[in-house]
């Protein structure tokens, strides 16, 4: 059917439009309808959309709403582009990007706000979705193995015989580049700005933790290193070596000053090893063995 410029397919049953081809002032434009429902436009110019299915691109099966069969998909462009996510009106942001096997398998998932819950973390997840390799937190926190970092950057594991290790390895035929792990403090802040650190700053700390009686992680050894006077071309350092007894912390038991000398039970040892004993029992004890 033709009317005023418009072109009519009618569904051969009831009569009802199934295929119009229209034009407005400036364009041109497909209509497909769904017995009488109109669910697909195509416009030359304005929005186009699809309501009527899923779409496939070189297949003619699509399991989803748009499924690709082979080849890549590229957005191209300048300025900003990229791809959304738009979450739904009550606040839940839940999304994800899956990776599978041809046949339907997952491996591997990205998911925001995986809890539906409106906290806006990402979350990489292995294994079917059984693994978290990694979480990205809202408040700026990072876990690897956890979903739940407590710490800016927090690795876990768990399980019988599992153990978390961290490694820095370096590859290179140089002998002055090694790997290196750094504990820096500045004077400030903002973030990137650097000031000279004063007197008494803690440069940094190692803690070796277990769970105590009351169900929490405790100090089991403490390494403190505290600057001891003002910075100069070096910063000068004290390095304090603590470890805990059952129930208290046994407190400069070894402490190397910045001058060279170094404590035990002291942390101002004046001499290259000075020793400091807190009650009368022997504060050094040589045990020789028996002359036979």
């Amino acid at each position: 059917t033709i009317k005023g410029g418009r072109i009519y397919i009618r569904e051969s049953d009831d009569g009802n439009n199934a295929v119009a081809i229209t034009r407005d002032a400036d364009e041109g434009y497909v209509q497909l309808f769904s017995s009488g429902t109109q669910t697909i436009e195509i416009r030359g110019n304005g929005s186009s959309y699809f309501n009527g299915g899923n779409v496939g691109i070189n297949t003619t099966s699509p399991g989803d709403k748009l499924t690709i069969q082979g080849g890549n998909l590229q957005v191209t462009g300048s300025g900003g582009i990229g791809i959304k996510f738009v979450g739904t009106a009550d606040g839940s942001n839940k999304n994800a990007l899956y990776f599978k096997t041809q046949g339907d398998t997952e491996k591997y998932r990205m998911i925001h706000d995986q809890s539906a819950d409106g906290t806006d973390d990402i979350v990489f997840k292995a294994a079917a979705n059984t693994i978290t390799t990694l979480a990205l937190k809202q408040d700026g926190k990072v876990g690897i193995g956890t979903s739940s970092p407590g710490f800016d950057l927090e690795i876990a594991d768990s399980g019988t015989n599992s153990q978390t290790t961290m490694a820095v390895t370096g590859y290179n035929d140089q002998t002055g580049y090694r790997p290196e792990i750094q504990l820096r403090k500045s004077n400030s802040d903002t973030l990137g700005g650097v000031s000279a650190t004063p007197t008494g700053t803690q440069l940094g700390m190692i803690r070796f933790r277990g769970v105590d009686s009351g169900n929490g992680f405790d100090d089991g050894a403490i390494i403190t290193a505290t600057q001891n006077g003002g910075a100069n071309t070096k910063v000068p350092t004290d390095l304090k070596f603590e470890t805990s007894a059952d129930t208290a912390t046994n407190s400069n038991q070894l402490f190397l000053h910045h001058d060279g000398n170094v404590g035990i039970g002291t942390d101002s040892p004046e001499a290259k090893l000075h020793i400091q004993q807190a009650t009368s029992s022997y504060a050094l004890h040589l045990d020789m063995p028996t002359n036979t």
